[in-house]
């Protein structure tokens, strides 16, 4: 019996198992029931697969002992021992590579910041791959002498061998999801603070610094967005037996690049946060449901509802960044959308309501309200309150900075 080659599958194996490591959940829906099922499937999924490289070393004790009982005594009886518990290293080896695709298609499942073909090719390779493990359990099951179990460890040793640029590319997507989700996230914020700086321009304030620091923080994304793609594609053509290893690391090499710059973004993100404060307002207001009224300027960016009564001409601006936001007005108004921005006038009254928006509205106010959570900023002439609290005037450029809550 090649005991060698059978001891050796245990080793090739356990190194692929290697990149299992670090698996996490990620957050992948609105649906906290969803989200729960997700994650207890992969969690699930570890479970499986830290019990089976536990059976995966029992197996692989069991064999050594036997396997060195008939070099020592070569008998029929220690011969049986050793084929036995060689087929049962086996079957657990080529059981552990199951649930290692398992858990890699879970954590497919769950993932954030990956295209669709990507996904949906990775988990039908996958699927295959179980499939082909199926016919080496048939193969394991019905060898009987040396040989024959021989030559399924010399199967599964080659398909190693020829599946490392399928596991490289995977792991890799998977790496790289994770990336593109924070550039997605920073793409996102660059829109609100697009958005945000041209409020302020319209305004009439100074936004010099802050759309410095949005410049740099536009182009930190665009760089990052760049190497991220790079190695994206990298890791799609991973093809290559002999240099799979190899271009697996080139490409982590411009994927680690990209985080790097994600990573000062961040910091050019707090920046700009920072100094667009320091110009929205000097005074600062109460906190909960608002009751305003004025002729000037009203930005709120909120969770909830905000509604209000015209009083002549009034211009209402939307930015809807969760997509939900439903505005009903009265009186004859007219509705132009360009880009992220709906723009609503000739209203008489209006109600919006929505997870996530920012609104500017301009013009004489005789009534506004505004519940959920969120911040308004109030400038012109005019008073605001907490609902059913006593009456505020703001005045001048500065205004006043407002904390919505229910």
């Amino acid at each position: 019996m090649k005991s060698k080659k059978i001891v050796f599958v245990f080793g090739l194996i356990f190194a692929w198992l290697i990149l299992a490591n670090g698996v996490v959940a990620d957050t992948i829906t609105d649906d906290p029931e969803k989200d729960l099922a997700l994650n207890k499937d992969l969690k699930a999924a570890k479970t499986e697969l830290q019990s089976g490289k536990q059976f995966l070393r029992d197996s692989r004790i069991n064999w050594e002992k036997n396997r060195d009982a008939y070099f020592q005594d070569g008998s029929e009886a220690n011969l049986a021992n050793a084929k036995k518990y060689a087929k049962q290293l086996i079957n657990q080896s080529i059981d552990l590579l199951d649930q290692y695709y398992d858990l890699l298609t879970v954590e497919i499942n769950n993932l954030t910041g990956i295209e669709v073909s990507d996904k949906n090719s990775m988990i039908s390779d996958l699927k295959n791959e179980k499939a082909w493990l199926q016919t080496q359990r048939v193969a394991i099951t019905e060898s009987n002498d040396a040989l024959k179990i021989t030559g399924v460890a010399d199967t599964l040793d080659a398909y190693r061998q020829n599946k490392q640029p399928l596991f490289y590319r995977i792991i890799g997507i998977i790496a790289a999801s994770r990336v593109n989700k924070t550039i997605t996230i920073n793409t996102d914020a660059l829109d609100r603070f697009e958005a945000g700086l041209g409020i302020l321009t319209d305004l009439n304030r100074t936004v010099g610094t802050p759309q410095n620091l949005f410049n740099q923080l536009s182009d930190q994304v665009a760089q990052a967005k760049e190497k991220y793609t790079a190695a994206l594609n990298g890791f799609r053509s991973l093809n290559s037996v002999t240099t799979a290893q190899t271009d697996f690391e080139s490409e982590r090499s411009s994927l680690n690049q990209s985080r790097d710059l994600l990573t000062e973004a961040q910091t050019s993100r707090q920046n700009l946060i920072t100094e667009l404060k320091k110009i929205k307002g000097s005074k600062i207001g109460g906190s909960g449901e608002l009751a305003a009224q004025g002729n000037g300027s009203f930005v709120i960016s909120n969770n909830g509802s905000v509604s209000l009564k015209a009083d002549g001409e009034v211009t209402l601006q939307l930015y809807d960044w969760a997509g939900d936001a439903e505005v009903t007005t009265t009186g004859n108004a007219s509705i132009e959308s360009a880009d992220k921005k709906t723009t609503y006038r000739g209203f008489t009254e209006a109600t919006i309501t929505g997870k996530e928006y920012l609104i500017l509205v301009k013009g004489s106010v005789t009534e506004l309200s505004a519940e959920g959570g969120g911040r308004a900023f109030l400038s012109g002439t005019g008073t605001y309150q907490i609902e059913g609290g006593t009456a505020q005037s703001f005045e001048g450029a500065n205004g006043v900075i407002f904390t919505i809550s229910s």
